[in-house]
């Protein structure tokens, strides 16, 4: 059941269905929000109307705080562990005529390992202040007093820098744990180094 699962046809229609879904869960943006402009500040801000703001505030703020802040952080701590775990028990089945063969491959998949593991903690790292300002800022006004205004902007931008960090982090992270990659990356450059030699004196 479980090479089933793991086909081809099975992960198409799973990205399909979960498409399907956010697009369905984010369908009521198009009816419920309008673009408000706010007096004080004169900027317009996208927000939904009055007669539906609690359920949506619920459902946009407290929804996608715990979907982002814990239930994508678990799954992403459940499956490292569990690739983690098949990877010890493959390596504990691999029979003494093969080490030789497959110790190349062993190596490969410890670093691999290396860089899930990293990649999981960091990111579980990087989501919690964000999603801690974000729930803040919904269920209570910024605050008045300049210093607890300051720090409050302080905090919000860390927590931003570190949110958006998540969409480049991979490459670093990477380059850091493995030295594999490391050496791929460098065999890479000097590949493309040597190309552009030879378009250019050619």
């Amino acid at each position: 059941r479980l090479q089933k699962v793991n086909q081809l046809k099975i992960s198409r229609i799973l990205a399909i269905i979960i498409l399907l879904f956010w697009l369905l869960f984010s369908s009521h943006i198009l009816i419920s929000y309008n673009r408000i402009k706010i007096t004080p500040t004169s900027s317009i801000r996208c927000t939904p109307q009055l007669n539906l703001a609690g359920i949506f505030i619920f459902l946009d703020g407290f929804f996608y705080a715990i979907f982002n802040g814990i239930i994508v952080p678990l799954f992403l701590i459940i499956f490292g562990l569990l690739i983690f775990r098949n990877i010890r028990f493959i390596s504990h089945r691999t029979y003494p005529q093969q080490l030789s063969i497959n110790s190349l491959s062993h190596r490969s998949n410890q670093h691999l390992m290396k860089m899930l593991l990293f990649q999981v903690s960091v990111t579980v790292i990087l989501n919690i202040p964000y999603i801690i300002y974000y729930l803040y800022g919904i269920y209570n006004p910024a605050p008045s007093e300049p210093l607890c205004l300051l720090i409050y902007r302080i905090f919000s931008y860390i927590a931003r820098w570190l949110w958006f960090m998540n969409y480049c982090k991979t490459f670093y992270i990477n380059i850091i744990s493995s030295k594999t990659f490391r050496n791929i990356l460098k065999r890479r450059f000097v590949y493309i180094i040597q190309q552009s030699k030879n378009i250019i004196f050619q």
